[in-house]
């Protein structure tokens, strides 16, 4: 069990399949997931409340729902999300942006308020 110390927490190469049953974890602002095998994301906004910076390169991700389920983060900043297949998916882009309000930086790039008020329509 993770401790509520950390404000960031690296689990970076562990073949991770599910982003789930985290502990309360208040403090943490990042967490950084690269290279596992994550598919599916559930309920980490009840228990990362403060989570500003999320990084999940390098995954399994493929279905715009689970991004989707992220819009319950609402201090999510930053996602970076690249080398999943979702990425391919039409729409992509707007699709996040309009899903998660609070997103400034997708994917290493700057989310301009052009890009949200066409992701708004």
């Amino acid at each position: 069990m993770i401790q509520n110390f950390f404000e960031c927490i690296d689990l970076s190469d562990n073949e991770i399949k599910r982003l789930e049953n985290f502990s309360y974890l208040d403090r943490l602002n990042t967490l950084i997931l690269t290279n596992n095998r994550i598919k599916t994301i559930h309920g980490i906004a009840e228990c990362l409340p403060n989570l500003e910076n999320l990084f999940l390169m390098n995954n399994k991700i493929s279905d715009l729902r689970e991004v989707a389920k992220l819009g319950k983060c609402r201090k999510l900043q930053r996602l970076v999300l690249i080398n999943n297949s979702v990425t391919q998916q039409l729409n992509y882009r707007p699709f996040v942006i309009s899903r998660i309000p609070s997103l400034k930086i997708l994917d290493f790039n700057v989310v301009t308020a052009k890009e949200r008020r066409q992701a708004e329509v």
